[in-house]
């Protein structure tokens, strides 16, 4: 214990936070070229969606080129307002004939399902908004499951139809419906690459811990106070027992000499014998620098 008392906090600290700073930026680095295609994807669906502002020409052009550069999407729509398909920016074969025949199945919980009677091996899923469904998805690894790993409108097991997530909103201009429909692939070893950065923060966040509970004891060591017990207290209580140490060592004063810590009202160290303020020539009570008397026996005291 007392060679903790004599370790380096400021460099110890310092090569902390240069690890956990590159440990961050290789973390962050690796998981984005891993989902690098589903960050795309996100991010272009979010710019696209924005297209229902603009006239129904150049939306059509931005959804052709938004379904082909991303493979995920299995078909790209745009409906009339008597759902009659007006445009196909990607034919998946999904969607037979020139009308949307989809219909809302009755389910027990959730949003439910799209089914179509005269493709009865087929079903669609609604995603939410911001297409943050297929991200909690793409980790799935196991084969023969068609589900999203989403809390409220999922499909939990395996089931008999091929589902497609779906995803649509209005051009305002024209009241058309544009709807894509994806066919999101699992990322490999995307459950491993975020155990190994989960262990990696969870190993960060413990040495951290560690390392404030760590230079509590030794402070508190070198102030001649009982390490042990501020230890412990900082390792059960952390941020909250470094703020009561701090506090504590606030409003006492502490030796210039040897560092230990006292009351205020000490004149000298009980520690190392050193002077700490000064004194009333009279009684020997302690009184401030710049003090005209004395405030337990009342005698001046003299210019310094």
């Amino acid at each position: 214990m007392k060679k903790l008392a004599k370790l380096n906090f400021k460099k110890a600290i310092t090569i902390y936070l240069i690890a956990a700073f590159v440990c961050g930026i290789a973390s962050a680095t690796a998981l984005g070229y891993l989902f690098r295609s589903k960050i795309s994807l996100a991010l272009d669906y979010e710019k696209i969606s924005e297209t229902d502002r603009r006239k129904a020409p150049a939306a059509y052009e931005d959804i052709a080129a938004f379904a082909e550069k991303h493979p995920e999407i299995a078909e790209a729509l745009v409906l009339s307002v008597d759902r009659t398909i007006v445009f196909r920016a990607k034919d998946g074969g999904i969607v037979k004939g020139n009308v949307w025949a989809f219909e809302k199945a009755e389910e027990k919980r959730g949003r439910g399902r799209l089914t179509d009677p005269s493709q009865p091996g087929i079903a669609l899923q609604w995603l939410d908004d911001d297409l943050t469904d297929p991200l909690r998805a793409v980790i799935d690894e196991r084969e023969g499951h068609n589900r999203l790993d989403s809390e409220k409108d999922v499909l939990l097991e395996p089931i008999n139809q091929k589902v497609y997530p779906i995803q649509s909103w209005h051009i305002r201009q024209n009241g058309e419906t544009v709807v894509l429909l994806f066919d999101f692939r699992p990322v490999p070893r995307a459950a491993l690459a975020l155990r190994i950065v989960a262990a990696a923060v969870m190993l960060f966040f413990m040495l951290y811990w560690a390392l404030v509970a760590l230079w509590v004891y030794a402070d508190a060591q070198k102030s001649k106070l009982r390490g042990e017990t501020w230890g412990l207290l900082a390792l059960f209580t952390n941020i909250a027992g470094l703020l009561v140490y701090l506090i504590y060592k606030g409003i006492n004063q502490v030796c210039y000499q040897c560092r230990a810590v006292m009351g205020r009202e000490n004149t000298y160290c009980t520690n190392c014998g050193a002077k700490l303020g000064e004194t009333c020539a009279g009684c020997g009570g302690a009184v401030g620098k710049h003090s005209g008397f004395c405030g337990r026996c009342g005698q001046a005291q003299e210019e310094k």
